[in-house]
């Protein structure tokens, strides 16, 4: 075997494993990741239960990207993902239930009564901003994921 049919095949085996990671997440109770896959309804389309259609429809995988959904709220499907960097799934986070004002990285002080507006990307805090007013923290949050998405 040659230097490139190795390679190859080591992309073959890490492109098969995403596709058992995807399964797992959203089929196996067991797996420590369910309750925010399958365990909230998110599913893989039934093209995608088979390794060969997901891997006709997504290979090859770009360095250093996994798989996202672009809405996530919405299962797993050729329409539905694509290749992204950590970086920006980052940005494409659901909302959690417990926030108290339902958009990411904007968090309500019940005490102070402000909003508290966060952002970090590749480790470093982007933007940490206090403000009184609910529209203003959402145009900060905006404006600073276009800006970091963008410029890098």
């Amino acid at each position: 075997m040659v230097h490139g049919e190795i390679m190859k095949t080591v992309e073959e085996t890490q492109f098969r494993s995403v596709w058992r990671d995807m399964m797992n997440r959203c089929i196996n109770p067991n797996h420590k990741s369910f309750k925010n896959y399958g365990g909230r309804g998110i599913t893989v389309s039934d093209e995608w239960q088979t390794f060969a259609t997901f891997y006709a429809d997504m290979w090859p995988r770009p360095a250093g990207m996994t798989v996202e959904r672009k809405d996530n709220d919405l299962g797993y499907s050729k329409d539905n993902c694509r290749w992204a960097d950590r970086q920006a799934q980052a940005l494409n986070k659901r909302i959690y239930s417990n926030s108290p004002c339902g958009i990411a990285g904007i968090d309500y002080g019940w005490v102070s009564g402000s909003y508290r507006v966060r952002l970090r990307y590749k480790g470093e805090t982007v933007i940490s901003k206090t403000v009184h007013d609910f529209f203003e923290a959402c145009c900060l949050r905006k404006s600073a994921e276009l800006k970091w998405h963008m410029e890098r």
